[in-house]
């Protein structure tokens, strides 16, 4: 095999290796928000305003994301949580 062709087919792989930890990257941080969502609702009794639930969704860091998670345990409010105090 020609070692351009070989060249080529590693650029591919690697391509597509850093694409699918990319898109596992963006579902998990999906499924973050998603959780402190499901769970803020439980606590508060109620869902976010559309304010929050946008400034919710344009959290992308996945740690971020976390630690909204691990915050619901000690704040009491959305704007609380989301630093609208």
């Amino acid at each position: 095999m020609p070692s351009s062709f070989l060249r080529r087919l590693h650029l591919i792989v690697r391509f597509v290796s850093v694409f699918t930890a990319a898109i596992r990257a963006e579902s998990r941080a999906e499924e973050a928000r998603t959780l402190v969502l499901r769970q803020g609702r439980q606590k508060f009794g109620k869902s976010p305003t559309k304010k929050q639930q946008k400034a919710l969704e344009a959290i992308t860091n996945l740690a971020r994301l976390e630690t909204l998670a691990e915050r619901l345990l000690t704040v009491d409010s959305w704007a609380e949580l989301l630093g609208e105090m």
